[in-house]
């Protein structure tokens, strides 16, 4: 097993979520500018490491296994912190208005709507450097 838990998921599960997977939580005209897909993956490694936005963020930016994980490209730029939390506030909007046992997004493909992840997932803001 690699020593990084994001080298690790990829080459064991490969891609996570795809952008279809996220298709109803998007409008179906023109496209998001950061993959839908490629922020959810980039919220597993985020959660297991217990980081807010800010730093799953700079992750992406400064670490080449999490833009891995992520399916972008190497050279990516990353993308503001701020996408991350805007993209969970989408998804449990969109679970909300899910209905019973249809579930959401990645639910339909066998995976945890975004109303059963943890509501410590959903952390903008961590003590110490981001809270201030």
């Amino acid at each position: 097993m690699p020593r990084s838990l994001a080298i690790g998921i990829r080459k064991v599960l490969g891609a996570l979520f795809t952008d279809e997977d996220f298709a109803g939580a998007f409008p179906d005209r023109g496209r998001p500018a950061i993959s839908p897909g490629a922020l959810a993956s980039v919220s597993v490694p985020q959660y297991a490491e217990g980081l807010c936005d800010r730093h799953g963020a700079d992750h992406v930016r400064a670490r080449m296994d999490w833009t891995f994980l992520s399916g972008l490209e190497l050279d990516d730029p990353g993308f503001d912190f701020t996408v991350l939390g805007d993209f969970s506030s989408r998804l449990h909007a969109r679970a909300g208005r899910a209905s019973p046992g249809g579930g959401a997004g990645p639910a339909a493909g066998g995976r945890a709507a975004a109303s059963q992840w943890p509501a410590a997932h959903r952390f903008h803001a961590c003590a110490g450097c981001c809270a201030r």
